[in-house]
């Protein structure tokens, strides 16, 4: 398992785009892979219990 910090991500949608800002839709896209990552790593407690 590889764990990239996403500014690089960022940093490609933007490039691809040509916008200064990240669309809505790519912002909650990066904060979810982080806040995913975050779970796997353990930094972040699991947003649900198990079986719910």
């Amino acid at each position: 398992m590889r764990v990239l910090p996403n500014d690089r991500r960022i940093t490609n949608y933007l490039r691809q785009s040509g916008r200064t800002q990240l669309t809505p839709r790519q912002q909650r896209r990066v904060e979810h892979k982080q806040a995913r990552i975050e779970r796997l790593t353990g930094q972040r407690p699991q947003a649900r219990g198990p079986g719910r």
